[in-house]
């Protein structure tokens, strides 16, 4: 119980402090005029999506504990920092820290893909993607969420290889905060960091009602998952990007977001 409550609370704070963080960006170059009742229900919804996840995500690792399984393969890649020469070392700090999150997107990329072909997945995924007034707060998955991640992300990762990469706090809470930067609704452009890095504007289009972004932009991190797979859309900073369903409405009470969304009529 004590576990749950530190696993739930991390997750709460975490969320919290990212949001806010993506708000400066929200509040300087807004993408789109929203209101701030979507700030209310996320908080609420995100409260409930991680409480669930801390149900799934803590016996799973008492359970590996318990089995005693370790990965397959186990990478140390802090000897880097030792380097002597400073190419090698400039090298470990710029992309060093971005290996476990690589590691994690190459995984979460094919599980995504599958939520959006399989219908019991999508079931559950179409929920975060019926939200209209998408921002760094309002970016909530369905509860069910942190179950399905087990199986096709956490158990994975963490028995098939182990990568030790330096504790660099900065970098870490970044790229842990980036996640929410993504759904973030602001005009904010990453510049030619657009095509090594996931931006809002590129994540957006995969939450685009238009047709021509269907199935698009799946990575969460990095970009170049999608081009290597064809599923990349580089949008224009001209166009115009509506996030939402087509046919379902975004929830407006606990049960719709639990249950059933509400269909467009």
């Amino acid at each position: 119980m004590v576990e749950f409550a530190q696993q739930w609370a991390g997750g709460v704070v975490t969320f919290a402090l990212s949001a806010l963080a993506c708000a400066f960006f929200e509040i300087i170059a807004p993408a789109e005029k929203q209101s701030w009742l979507s700030y209310v229900r996320a908080l609420l919804f995100w409260s409930i999506f991680l409480a669930a996840a801390a149900a799934a995500l803590v016996p799973t690792q008492a359970l590996i504990r318990y089995a005693g399984l370790s990965p397959l393969i186990s990478l140390d890649l802090r000897s880097a920092l030792d380097a002597q020469n400073w190419y090698v070392l400039l090298a470990a700090y710029a992309l060093v820290p971005f290996a476990p999150y690589f590691l994690f997107d190459c995984f979460y990329y094919w599980f995504h893909r599958l939520q959006h072909v399989v219908p019991f997945l999508w079931r559950f995924h179409a929920v975060h993607h019926s939200i209209e007034e998408l921002n760094a707060a309002n970016c909530y998955h369905h509860a069910t969420e942190g179950f399905f991640r087990i199986p096709f992300i956490i158990l994975p990762v963490t028995l098939v290889i182990e990568l030790n990469v330096p504790d660099i706090f900065i970098m870490t809470a970044i790229l842990s905060a980036w996640g929410q930067f993504v759904h973030a609704n602001t005009r904010i452009s990453l510049g030619p960091l657009i095509y090594l890095l996931a931006s809002p504007r590129f994540h957006r289009v995969h939450h685009s009602l238009a047709t021509g972004h269907r199935d698009k932009n799946f990575a969460s991190f990095f970009p170049v998952l999608d081009v290597l797979f064809g599923t990349a859309y580089f949008p224009k900073s001209d166009e115009t990007i509506k996030a939402g369903l087509s046919d379902k409405h975004e929830p407006q009470s606990t049960a719709q977001y639990l249950f059933a969304l509400n269909p467009r009529k």
